[in-house]
């Protein structure tokens, strides 16, 4: 499979949020995400190293849901997604755009949030269809009480006194 384009790995970005704020699952989402860009690259099995995390977290059916997320989004993206590469210490706008979307589905539902946040990704068409994919990667990992908190309160719909760091449920890791 050839490399899409508009999916980069960048590895510097203006605005400054660290991994190490992230919780456990924000943390092993972005990781993963930047392993399956950078085996995609590659030329490599995108699902193996992704797979091999979500399964040592005990939740490897995510990895499924993710990599098919991840094609898609390739195959289809018509704008530029930035992913910085895995071992970047800071994330990328984008990243943290991945992380929204994934809350949005988490917390309150809200499609034409999560859509709004992916339009300058994807066609409206492709859209739609990427987000039934966010919609089942977050589902998944809220049954495994993997929480991405959601850090826009006023965009995915909280009310405006939701401390969303403290609302947010905690990662739970699993033997």
């Amino acid at each position: 499979m050839k490399m899409n384009s508009k999916v980069k790995l960048k590895s510097v970005h203006q605005k400054v949020i660290e991994l190490k704020h992230l919780n456990f699952a924000e943390r092993l989402l972005v990781v993963s995400v930047r392993l399956w860009v950078k085996a995609y690259k590659q030329n490599s099995c995108t699902i193996s190293k992704i797979r091999y995390l979500y399964t040592a977290a005990g939740v490897s059916g995510v990895a499924i849901t993710l990599d098919g997320l991840m094609q898609l989004l390739s195959r289809k993206a018509t704008g530029n997604i930035e992913i910085n590469c895995p071992n970047s210490s800071i994330i990328t706008q984008d990243e943290e755009r991945f992380l929204t979307v994934i809350a949005i589905w988490q917390f309150t539902h809200t499609k034409n949030k999560a859509e709004s946040l992916t339009s300058n990704w994807l066609s409206s068409k492709d859209n739609i269809n990427v987000q039934k994919f966010f919609a089942m990667l977050a589902y998944e990992l809220k049954e495994a009480h993997f929480m991405i908190r959601p850090r826009n309160s006023h965009i995915i719909g909280l009310p405006e006194k939701a401390d969303p760091l403290t609302n947010a449920h905690p990662s739970y890791y699993h033997h």
